[in-house]
């Protein structure tokens, strides 16, 4: 289960998403980052990016399928399944 996690967060099958956001998104986005949207706004968020952040991830350009289960959760897929 790991492993493909960590494959799909090396190597994203879709580089950007878009979607709209709800009151508990606006709400984490202001949680995270501070910045203030409203609910039902279209977001344009790279995966990409998101899964390779240093800030996120331990050395985040390397494939290692046994990081921690904190790490595990924060990884970004297509459509938020595993």
């Amino acid at each position: 289960r790991h492993f493909i996690k960590e494959c799909a967060r090396l190597n994203s099958i879709l580089p950007m998403v878009n979607l709209l956001s709800n009151a508990n998104i606006a709400r984490d986005i202001k949680t995270h980052t501070g910045v203030d949207i409203p609910a039902y706004t279209r977001i344009h968020c790279s995966l990409s990016d998101a899964n390779h952040d240093p800030n996120e991830f331990t050395l985040p350009e390397e494939f290692n399928p046994r990081r921690s289960a904190e790490e595990m959760r924060k990884i970004m897929t297509w459509n938020g399944a595993e």
